[in-house]
């Protein structure tokens, strides 16, 4: 199986969502879709693509990735590259999380959204805020919108409001229903996701999770929340009941 060079692209992007030390960003894929789910399994970004490239259902670290032709054989992800003279097969192990369990992930946690608060957000967000800082807070309060850093250790407070109409905060789109107390986003979830698309809606909701779609790649998902020095997950709608 040989894929085309926009997915190849996505795949690309998706080593660069935060990662840890300790495990890699795992790629699932099947006929046309396409999910992402980072190391921390905290953002989970489903795509659907322009046709139908996946005979299977495929699931690899995206570190492995390195050519466009590859195959499963044996429970394992085969990667088929060379030159005129020579053919290079990578063999590597696959993960233990499947298109299947991530595809009804995904599917779950949608069925679950309801009427909520929506923001949109663009890419330039990354030029204010501090990546150094660990947490992003979303507040919403009397119909404003604001993201605030902290920093727990110096004291130092950033806000972030929307300016006018334009820029940053797209404010036609916002549509603030509620007021919220504070909504925690690990900082490199938050800026990981504009690696991919420019322009991000957010759905905002006191479940544990926020529901975001992009402007490009139709490109949607989930990103938890948390608390600070907690990691917030998305793997508990996989339980078992």
């Amino acid at each position: 199986m040989k894929i085309k060079s926009y997915v190849e692209n996505l795949f690309a992007l998706a080593v660069a969502l935060e990662q840890n030390s300790r495990s890699k960003n795992i790629i699932c894929c099947s006929g046309d879709q396409v999910i992402i789910v980072n190391a921390d399994s905290t953002i989970l970004i489903h795509f659907k693509i322009k046709e139908n490239l996946f005979p299977g259902d495929y699931s690899f670290y995206a570190n492995d990735y390195e050519s466009s032709q590859f195959e499963e054989q044996n429970g394992k992800i085969i990667f088929i590259s060379g030159n005129e003279e020579y053919e290079r097969k990578k063999s590597c192990r696959t993960p233990d999380m499947s298109f299947k369990k991530m595809n009804l992930l995904y599917k779950k946690m949608k069925a679950s959204l309801d009427k909520c608060n929506q923001v949109t957000i663009t890419s330039s967000v990354k030029e204010v805020l501090d990546e150094n800082l660990s947490h992003v807070e979303i507040i919403m309060q009397k119909g404003e919108f604001e993201l605030v850093q902290r920093d727990i250790f110096t004291g130092t407070l950033i806000n972030v409001k929307k300016k006018e109409s334009k820029g940053i905060f797209q404010l036609h789109s916002d549509k603030i229903i509620k007021n919220t107390s504070a909504i925690g986003l690990r900082t490199g979830d938050f800026l990981g996701l504009f690696t991919f698309v420019q322009k991000i809606d957010f759905q905002i909701s006191d479940k544990g999770f926020v529901y975001f779609q992009g402007d490009k790649m139709n490109m949607t998902g989930f990103i938890a929340t948390c608390l600070y020095d907690d990691l917030g997950t998305i793997n508990y709608l996989t339980e078992e009941k």
